[in-house]
């Protein structure tokens, strides 16, 4: 089963405010595909990052969803049907218990990513709790043009206008007024704990923009255990990467010299670089904290594929 078909709905009962279990089957179908972090857009087309609880056949969403539910305006009763997109993301639409798309979950609330940033992080303090553990990692996908986390388009003439999918198909746009926007036509993982600078995040937003169409991509600061073996954040290995060891090319961008190397996944579901990585690590002079974007390219359809480094000293 292709997971970006999967749908289900949840009618929010009386404790929904607090937390939200996902359905079993969907729990018990999809754990080891879902991250720590999920991202939920909602009918305006903003987007939220939720943290995920992960029990023995169970899927919950904790911190960050109690504020998708009050800026959304979601009411006991009230059903939510979402749509699984892959990469631990979820397409959110909300109706009232008359089975009417709520007009209220369209309202856009402006606010800026460091605010937005702040909000979530303070819930997350506010909400801990103890879990089992987990391999999986949290990543960050930034939307394809960022409006306050709002994913819009533009006009020749500067207006900008959103589209709303509904749940027959049919695509609504919506008008809105013309604000700071910063693009970003590429989307990139990256490992929750990562502390990017605004520096730092426009630099490997302004790269990912200008990678290969089609490619995937994920972002790190190289540490010292990268030495000898370049790890592969799960999430996206799972995702991008067909599950099996296997020959690759490693290449930096704007170079012509391609190194022969392995890309290995252990049975412990470990994903890294293995041979040649060192070697390429040695030509680059790459050192401990360089900001590293890799590019995902495939080669055919039997899954080879190339990596292609883009890489960036870090801010001192």
């Amino acid at each position: 089963m292709d997971p970006r078909n999967v749908k289900f709905f949840v009618k929010m009962e009386a404790s929904f405010r607090n937390h939200l279990d996902l359905p079993r089957k969907f729990a018990r179908n999809f754990k080891g595909k879902i991250c720590e972090i999920v991202k939920l857009t909602g009918p305006s087309g903003k987007a939220w990052q939720i943290e995920v609880l992960k029990t023995k056949n169970k899927l919950s969403l904790k911190s960050g969803w109690r504020n998708f539910v009050h800026t959304n305006k979601i009411d006991e009763n009230d059903l939510l049907v979402f749509k699984y997109s892959g990469n631990s993301a979820f397409d959110v639409l909300i109706f009232d218990p008359s089975g009417s798309e709520k007009v209220a979950s369209f309202t856009i609330k402006n606010e800026t990513e460091t605010e937005a940033e702040a909000e979530f992080e303070s819930e997350s303090d506010a909400e801990k709790t103890s879990s089992e553990s987990d391999t999986s990692i949290r990543v960050f996908i930034p939307p394809k043009r960022i409006y306050s986390d709002i994913e819009i388009s533009s006009s020749a003439t500067g207006e900008q206008k959103m589209s709303v999918l509904n749940d027959n198909g049919a695509s609504r746009s919506h008008t809105i007024k013309k604000a700071k926007q910063a693009t970003c036509d590429r989307s990139y993982f990256m490992s929750w704990n990562l502390k990017m600078s605004v520096t730092e995040r426009k630099i490997a937003d302004e790269i990912a923009t200008a990678t290969q169409p089609g490619s995937k991509l994920f972002v790190k600061f190289l540490t010292p255990s990268d030495a000898r073996n370049l790890s592969i954040p799960q999430c996206f290995a799972n995702e991008n990467i067909v599950k099996r060891s296997q020959p690759i090319s490693l290449q930096l961008a704007n170079k012509e010299k391609v190194f022969c190397a392995r890309y290995m996944c252990s049975s412990g579901n470990r994903h890294y670089i293995g041979y040649g990585w060192r070697d390429f690590v040695q030509e680059y002079k790459l050192k401990e904290g360089n900001l590293c974007l890799f590019e995902v390219r495939k080669l055919d359809q039997r899954g080879k594929f190339v990596i292609v480094a883009h890489v960036h000293p870090r801010e001192n």
